[in-house]
C-alpha cells in the first residue's frame, strides 16, 4: 500500500528538519511502527543557484544564504526546479509503503529588499496529492536565537539601530509577520489540494502529539488558566508561588492522562506573552525529557529582554540630580539623564508595539486551535473568582462552530462548585467596587479592602444568593460594606466605605447593584447556553481514588471517544413495510 505525503513548512529558525528527523527516529523505535522519511525541497537550491549567483558576482563562492539575495523571479524559478527534483524521489518513497515529510518554507524573507513573500506553486503542489498539511512553529525567542547564529539571516544588528533592545524588538517583530504569512500560506496550499486538513503544531509537543495528528486519532484542544497562574507565580508571596504551582501541576497532570488518548494540543507549548515591565517573565514549564519532545534545542538561550534603563529607574535619577547644588558637571549629568530617558521612551515603543502584536497573534492562533480541533476540554475557567478572559473567547469560538454546524464545536468543561463559590465572591466584590466609582471614588486601597472582605462571605450565603433574591443580595452588599470599613486602619478608607450606608438613597442605591450582581452571576457563567449544544459539562466535585483532573482527563476522553464513535456510526432511516404500525 503506498504511503500518505505529508507537507511540512514553517518559517527558517524552527528547526523543521531537524524536528521531523527526531522524530522518525523515535517512530522508528516504536515497535511495529515504521518510520516516515523526510524530504526537503530547498536541499536543491543551493546547487541550481550557483550559476545564477556566479552570473551576478563571478568571483563570489556562492553560500546558501545567497539564495535568498536573487531577484524574486529567479527564486521563483528556483523554487520551481528544486520541487521538480525532489517530487520524483517523493513519489518513489511512497510508492514503496514509507509515509514522506515534504518540507519547504512557505514564505521566504528576501535579504536585500527586507520583505516577506511566497515562492510556491500551491497548484504544482497538488499533483503529489498530500493527506495533510503541517505548519511548524516555536517561540519568537528561540526563532532568533538560531536565527542569530553565524552565517544567519539575523546575525547583525539591524541598520542603523544602535540600542540592542530596539534591535531585539525590530527582529521579533519581523518574525512574528513571517510565520503569520506562513501560516496563511499553508492554509492555501492545504486548500489548493483538495481541502485537505491544515494543522498547527508548536515543536514543543511531545512526539506521540504528531505520532496521534497522523493516525488519525481526535484532536482536543486544551484551554486551562495562565494569566492567573503566571500572576501567582510573580507574586513575593510563598503561598501564592506554591498555589500557582499547584494549578500548573493539576493541569500536567490533566495534560499527561489526556496524551495518551487523543491529539492534545497544547496552547503553552508557544508561550511569548511574558512581558512584565522591561523583562520577560519565567516561561511555562514543557516536558523535561527532550528525547520525548519534536523541539530541539537552540545552540543559546536568547529568551531575555537585552539590558535597559526602564523609564522609572532614569526619571528617579533626574530628579536627584535636578536637587543637587550647581556644579561643573551637572549639565553634563543632566544631558546624560535626559538622553537615557528618550532611549527608554523609545524602547517602551517598540516593547509596546512587539507585546500588542504578540497578543493579536495568541488570539488568532488559539481560534485557529480550535477550529482544527473537533474538541475542546477546558479546565477551571473561573479558577480564582475571576473569568479566564481567554478560556470565555474560545469557549464562545467553540459555540460559534456548533452553531453553524462545522467540524468540532464541542467541549467538555470542569467547573467545580468550590470554583463556583469563589466566582460569586469575586462578583460580589467587584459589584461593591462598582457601587463606589459609580458615586465617584476610585481608590485601590480601598477596593482592595472591598475584596477581601468579600472573600470572607460565609459559604451558606455565598451558595444561596441565586435564590435568596435582590434583597438577600443587598445585604450581602451591605455586610461586605461593613466588614471592609472595620477591617480599614486609614480614617479617609474608612469613611469612603461607610457612606453608601449612611445615606438616605443607600437602600435603593444597593437594591440597584444586587439586581446587576444577580444578572452577572446568572448570565457570565458558561454552563447556560453551553448545556444547549450537548457539551459535557461537569459541575459536581470529581472524588474518587484519582485527584480530581485525573477524574476530569477520563470524563473528557470518554466524552471524546463517544461522540466520534457516535459520528462515524453511519444514519439509517428504517422503511416501514406494508402493514407496518
Amino acid at each position: 500500500m503506498a504511503g500518505r505525503v505529508i507537507f511540512v513548512t514553517g518559517i527558517s529558525g524552527t528547526g523543521i528538519e531537524r524536528s521531523l528527523r527526531k522524530f522518525c527516529g523515535w517512530q522508528g523505535s516504536q515497535a511495529s511502527v515504521g518510520s516516515p522519511v523526510v524530504v526537503k525541497v530547498e536541499n536543491e537550491l543551493e546547487g541550481l543557484a550557483a550559476p545564477d549567483i556566479r552570473a551576478i558576482d563571478p568571483d563570489r563562492t556562492p553560500k546558501r544564504e545567497d539564495v535568498w539575495t536573487l531577484p524574486k523571479p529567479r527564486q521563483r524559478r528556483l523554487w520551481g526546479e528544486a520541487f521538480e527534483h525532489a517530487a520524483p524521489e517523493v513519489e518513489r518513497l511512497s510508492a514503496s509503503g514509507h509515509d514522506v515529510f515534504l518540507t519547504f518554507h512557505a514564505a521566504w524573507y528576501h535579504h536585500l529588499s527586507d520583505e516577506f513573500t511566497s515562492m510556491v506553486a500551491p497548484a504544482r503542489l497538488a499533483g503529489l496529492q498530500p493527506a495533510l498539511v503541517i505548519t511548524l512553529i516555536d517561540d519568537i525567542y528561540d526563532v532568533l536565537a538560531r536565527l542569530s547564529e553565524p552565517g544567519e539571516v539575523f546575525e547583525e544588528p539591524e541598520p542603523g539601530v544602535r540600542d540592542p533592545l530596539v534591535d531585539w524588538a525590530i527582529k521579533l517583530l519581523k518574525i512574528l509577520e513571517w510565520r503569520a504569512l506562513d501560516e496563511a500560506v499553508a492554509e492555501l496550499i492545504a486548500a489548493e489540494c483538495g481541502d485537505v486538513p491544515h494543522v498547527v503544531l508548536a515543536v514543543k509537543h511531545p512526539m506521540r502529539t504528531l505520532a496521534h495528528v497522523l493516525e488519525g486519532r481526535p484532536c482536543a484542544y486544551l484551554s486551562h488558566p495562565i494569566t492567573h497562574v503566571r500572576a501567582l507565580w510573580q507574586r513575593d508571596d510563598q503561598a501564592a508561588q506554591e498555589e500557582g504551582e499547584r494549578h500548573w501541576r493539576e493541569v500536567e497532570r490533566l495534560a499527561e492522562h489526556m496524551r495518551e488518548r487523543v491529539a492534545l494540543f497544547e496552547p503553552t507549548t508557544i508561550d511569548e506573552a511574558r512581558f512584565s515591565g522591561p523583562t520577560l517573565t519565567r516561561r511555562w514549564p514543557h516536558e523535561d525529557d527532550e528525547s520525548q519532545v519534536l523541539w530541539a534545542r537552540p545552540p543559546r538561550a536568547l529568551d531575555q529582554v537585552p539590558t535597559s534603563v526602564s523609564p522609572p529607574e532614569a526619571a528617579a535619577g533626574l530628579k536627584r540630580e535636578l536637587g543637587k547644588v550647581d556644579d561643573d558637571g551637572f549639565r553634563s549629568r543632566l544631558r546624560g539623564l535626559l538622553e537615557q530617558q528618550a532611549v527608554c521612551a523609545t524602547q517602551r515603543a517598540w516593547l509596546d508595539d512587539l507585546q500588542r502584536r504578540i497578543g493579536r497573534q495568541v488570539n488568532a492562533r488559539d481560534r485557529k486551535l480550535v477550529e482544527q480541533c473537533g474538541f475542546v476540554v477546558q479546565y477551571r475557567p473561573f479558577v480564582g473568582g475571576s473569568r479566564s478572559g481567554g478560556m470565555f473567547q474560545e469557549a464562545q469560538h467553540c459555540w460559534s462552530l456548533a452553531r453553524l454546524k462545522q467540524e468540532g464545536g464541542r467541549a467538555a468543561i470542569y467547573h467545580p462548585p468550590s470554583d463556583e463559590w469563589g466566582r460569586r465572591r469575586f462578583l460580589l466584590g467587584e459589584v461593591c467596587c462598582r457601587l463606589l466609582r459609580l458615586q465617584g471614588r476610585k481608590d485601590d486601597q480601598v477596593e482592595r479592602c472591598l475584596r477581601a472582605a468579600a472573600s470572607t462571605i460565609p459559604d451558606a450565603d455565598i451558595v444561596s444568593l441565586h435564590e435568596q433574591g435582590p434583597d438577600h443580595c443587598a445585604d450581602l452588599i451591605a455586610a461586605v460594606l461593613r466588614k471592609a470599613a472595620s477591617s480599614a486602619t486609614d480614617p479617609a478608607v474608612k469613611g469612603s466605605l461607610l457612606t453608601p450606608m449612611s445615606s438616605s438613597e443607600a437602600r435603593a442605591t444597593r437594591l440597584e447593584r444586587a439586581k446587576e450582581l444577580l444578572e452577572w452571576v446568572r448570565t457570565e457563567k458558561v454552563a447556560d447556553w453551553s448545556r444547549q449544544a450537548g457539551w459535557e459539562y461537569i459541575v459536581e466535585e470529581l472524588k474518587g481514588d484519582l485527584p480530581a483532573p485525573i477524574l476530569f482527563a477520563q470524563r473528557a476522553v470518554a466524552f471524546i471517544e463517544r461522540t466520534t464513535a457516535a459520528a462515524k456510526t453511519p444514519r439509517t432511516k428504517g422503511r416501514r413495510g406494508r402493514g407496518s404500525r
